[in-house]
């Protein structure tokens, strides 16, 4: 019974959600740069007395560590959970009014705190220019520009000499300027907006609120109103939900999968009922890496879908297509087989782990692979699966093998963050051997390499790699 305590400790200054200019951590660089941030603790949660932690104020419900199991009688032992508060505490002497506050910080510069409660605090990022550059930079054919972040860090207004406040152990990255996120509302997928975005987009998970359910109409998830978002600002009609994106997330180009905080963005990847997302996620990772349905590498004898009367989206009902439109959208920049080059698929394999063919070592048809086993026969997948580009492969030369083992790259093959000579990494400095990322990287872009030196050189500002992670910025952060 006695389960590991995995909760932020009591009185940790804890997020529910941030918010600039509209839902989410993202800022104008031209705008008011104001962040509203909004605390854990303000969701109370009833919970007998005997089984609440020390803190006065305690009202976040969390497992209990020390239960015991239904035999013991005595708190805390028979307490399945305990109560916690999550707040910012009172306002910190060091924040006074327009003076930079180092209890709040973005990249480690110090906001202007404007209101501070234990529930809500309401700060101004100054001094951006100080604020570090986001470390790759969104390419200008996606409409990138010039992006700052940071990690938002708190510290409680709470301590004392005996117990020091308390520090925010995650909370969310904040970003500045650049191009404008893309939202998934409550009822829209996630994946969605994955296929569809633009190598570094920002795509920001919306909360998801619950309306008030009246005489004649049900309590619905719908995305969050302003009242709902933060209780206290005007007589709301939804609460805050924990309802959750029902979803096993592929994210095969580089995007910033941004929520707005970890209790509010929420993706649950249960593989329940059977096939509802498990299906859907296997056909979406062969079409990306070339294969067939049934394991074959694509070409004109294997086409993706053999059966597609059998091989149905369970969620749609139509035949699965590659790239997927069974869903009813379409994929943007997707330049796989069979949109590219025969021999040209969206993202890599591991080398030298059969995908395909019989080999007594390797058994390709099972896929015995350390992910590719989900493509196959797993019966379960990550909450989100990371896929992406790092190889340039000869043209016209066949990548299931090198043409004595099966698996091998083929000869000619280079990584895109070194180049045929082999000799840089990708944000190194200039004039040392490194190649820089996002534009600066000449492999963000279509290249003519010189057969004896090595040496590209641009033929077109098209990134012919969309899914290649060293020329657009990602992340994961928030969920």
């Amino acid at each position: 019974y006695n389960n590991p305590d995995c909760a932020y400790p009591d009185a940790t200054p804890a997020i529910t959600e941030v918010d600039g200019d509209g839902v989410g951590p993202w800022l104008s660089a031209n705008g008011a740069l104001r962040l509203t941030i909004t605390a854990l603790g303000n969701a109370t949660v009833a919970n007998a007395s005997t089984c609440t932690a020390a803190s006065a104020s305690a009202d976040v419900s969390v497992t209990n560590y020390a239960y015991s199991g239904p035999s013991a009688h005595a708190a805390p032992f028979n307490c399945k959970t305990v109560t916690r508060h999550y707040g910012f505490g009172t306002r910190p002497t060091t924040c006074g009014n327009g003076a930079n506050c180092p209890n709040v910080t973005i990249g480690g510069i110090s906001a202007v705190v404007q209101t501070w409660s234990d529930t809500t605090i309401v700060a101004v990022a100054r001094a951006v220019g100080q604020i570090p550059l986001c470390p790759v930079q969104q390419q200008a054919q996606y409409g990138g520009s010039e992006a700052r972040c940071g990690q938002l860090v708190i510290t409680a207004g709470n301590g004392t000499a005996a117990s020091p406040a308390k520090q925010s152990i995650d909370t969310v990255t904040v970003t500045i300027g650049g191009k404008a996120p893309t939202h998934v509302p409550a009822s829209s997928s996630i994946q969605q907006a994955i296929d569809q975005a633009d190598p570094g987009d920002l795509i920001i998970v919306d909360p998801t609120c619950m309306t008030a359910a009246t005489t004649t109409t049900p309590a619905v998830n719908a995305t969050c109103s302003a009242p709902g978002l933060h209780p206290g600002t005007g007589t709301p009609t939804q609460t805050a939900s924990a309802a959750a994106h029902t979803e096993m997330l592929i994210m095969w180009k580089p995007v910033r999968l941004q929520g707005v905080g970890a209790a509010s963005s929420i993706i649950n990847a249960n593989t329940q009922p059977a096939g509802k997302l498990l299906d859907p996620w296997r056909a979406h990772i062969n079409c990306l890496l070339g294969l067939t349905l049934d394991g074959f590498p694509q070409d004109a004898s294997h086409p993706f879908n053999p059966n597609p009367a059998v091989n149905i989206n369970p969620n749609t009902g139509i035949a699965f297509t590659c790239p997927d439109f069974s869903a009813s959208y379409s994929w943007n920049n997707f330049t796989g087989i069979p949109n590219g080059p025969a021999n040209d698929p969206q993202v890599d394999r591991l080398p030298l782990e059969a995908v395909v063919g019989w080999n007594a070592t390797l058994n390709g048809n099972l896929a015995e692979l350390l992910q590719e086993p989900s493509l196959m026969g797993a019966y379960e997948g990550a909450g989100i699966t990371v896929l992406g580009r790092g190889v340039s492969y000869p043209t016209g030369a066949s990548i299931w093998s090198d043409g004595t083992e099966a698996g091998a790259f083929p000869p000619g093959t280079f990584l895109l963050s070194t180049g045929p000579n082999g000799v840089s990494s990708p944000g190194a400095t200039s004039g040392t051997g490194g190649i820089p990322t996002g534009d600066a990287n000449s492999f963000c872009h279509t290249v003519t390499v010189n057969a004896t030196t090595g040496v590209p050189s641009i033929t077109s500002q098209s990134n012919p790699y969309p899914s290649n992670f060293s020329c657009n910025p990602s992340s994961i952060d928030g969920l």
